[in-house]
């Protein structure tokens, strides 16, 4: 990037940094619902893991659960 005269390359960082902004438009809301969705299937997996490490336990062990185990 020159200091005094712009060049090409210069043009199209800039034209690059415009789209990739991320205001109050569409993209922002995109941006949210997605970031919304992969929290919950996050959230979903890690519940779901914890139930079978939990069922497990009290299945093949003679501990109560997780809770159990971990003071045991």
């Amino acid at each position: 990037m020159g200091l005094i005269f712009k060049d090409t390359q210069d043009e199209q960082a800039a034209a690059m940094y415009e789209q990739i902004h991320l205001g109050n438009t569409w993209q922002w809301r995109y941006a949210r619902i997605k970031w919304g969705i992969t929290t919950a299937v996050a959230t979903a997996c890690g519940v779901v893991l914890t139930a079978v490490t939990d069922y497990c336990i009290v299945k093949f062990t003679e501990h109560a659960g997780i809770v159990g185990w971990l003071l045991g």
